[in-house]
């Protein structure tokens, strides 16, 4: 982690189970590590007399879950903007990092780095390789593919644990009391809409809370990285747009697991199963994105006239459309919407086509382009 060089404190954010721990560990073997979620003595003193935390350890070390001892904050902010070495503080957190002005380090001391879950790619490179039901049905993170190789049961069992340890020990805490009931529906109602224009209203009434109570609940879900927002894009392309943002989950494994999808063979049947395929895509290239160092200007494209776009990536003034299509065969009409698109404005570009199928040109420019390839349409 090249960050760790110039920077007295990095922070290592992203979803539970995401295998922060497990590579900061491996890249600073010599740090002492400290979780403030499992030792509840050292939390205590952490909260408590957060100067004596520093004094017990005094050399390098690595804080796992540092956002449960804020107190902690001011002493590495001062430590930061004084004689502190590079990489003397490696914080991890399964929630996005503070603003500037709570930030536990001056801006030119701090780094900030996002660990999402592993992509195809990443997969292909350890040497194992699904199909489009596979990767769907067991997600992304690392411990579905640990000693077990992405077996049902332990894919089942990570993301049980997934929802019994975090979810509900350390979410549900924070979005509410004594409506566990009604987020746990509200979570299902996502996974179920996965990818539909979010309206509030509608949800609120079928769960059973004020519209006010889940837009802090999406708030809360996407700080802890369980769910992202995919605002659609406006960019002077008229005013008949639909202004609501989509909602993706971080990993498509916890929308299936959610669903109540046990294997890979109801996934072709459910009718789920294109919303989910979406789903992956999108969350793809958002990780292409993060792993680049890129913004990761994403947005989807929907006016009232019908006409939609799963898919932009913005990227300086081109503005790249992509859309996705569950199907592995070829037809031309794939791209009858990102012609119609081209034609709002002279910066939108030829886009792409991603599919089950071969990589393959397109007409009107555009590219048809497999699945297992979407990291690579970030340049």
């Amino acid at each position: 982690m090249a960050v760790s060089r110039q920077r007295t404190t990095v922070i290592v954010t992203g979803p539970y189970h995401s295998g922060k721990t497990t590579l900061v560990r491996r890249l600073f073997p010599s740090h002492e590590y400290v979780s403030l979620s499992d030792d509840r003595e050292a939390r205590e003193l952490a909260r408590t007399r957060p100067q004596d935390f520093f004094r017990r350890y005094a050399g390098d070390i690595v804080v796992d879950e540092f956002r449960l001892a804020p107190e902690l904050s001011g002493v590495i902010r001062a430590a930061s903007a004084g004689e502190a070495r590079p990489g003397r503080f490696i914080l991890l957190s399964s929630h996005r990092a503070p603003g500037s002005s709570i930030a536990p380090a001056p801006p030119d001391k701090l780094a900030s780095v996002t660990l999402l879950p592993l992509t195809i790619g990443e997969l292909t490179g350890s040497g194992i390789r699904l199909q489009r039901d596979g990767y769907i049905h067991r997600g992304f993170m690392p411990r579905v593919y640990g000693a077990a190789g992405g077996a049902s049961g332990e894919q089942d069992a990570v993301w049980r644990s997934y929802y019994s340890l975090y979810l509900e020990r350390c979410v549900m805490p924070i979005i509410t009391t004594g409506c566990g009931d009604a987020l746990k529906r509200f979570l299902a109602l996502l996974a179920g809409r996965v990818g539909q224009a979010v309206n509030l209203s509608t949800y609120a009434a079928e769960v059973g809370v004020a519209t006010s109570t889940l837009s802090s609940w999406v708030a809360a879900l996407e700080a802890n990285f369980v769910i992202f927002r995919l605002p659609c894009y406006g960019g002077g392309l008229g005013e008949r747009i639909v202004r609501a943002p989509k909602l993706y989950f971080s990993d498509v494994g916890l929308a299936v697991h959610l669903l109540g999808i046990r294997n890979e063979a109801q996934l072709p049947r459910d009718p789920q199963v294109g919303n989910l395929f979406e789903n992956m895509v999108v969350a793809e290239v958002l990780k292409s994105c993060r792993n680049r160092g890129k913004g990761g200007e994403l947005y989807y494209f929907r006016n009232r006239g019908g006409l939609e776009i799963d898919l932009i990536v913005k990227n300086r003034a081109d503005i790249v459309p992509i859309e996705i299509k569950c199907s592995a065969k070829f037809s031309s009409q794939y791209g009858k919407n990102i012609r119609e698109f081209r034609k709002l404005s002279s910066n939108i570009g030829a886009g792409y086509i991603v599919y089950g199928g071969e990589n393959r040109p397109g007409d009107g420019g555009s590219r048809f382009v497999n699945y297992k390839r979407s990291c690579e349409l970030i340049n």
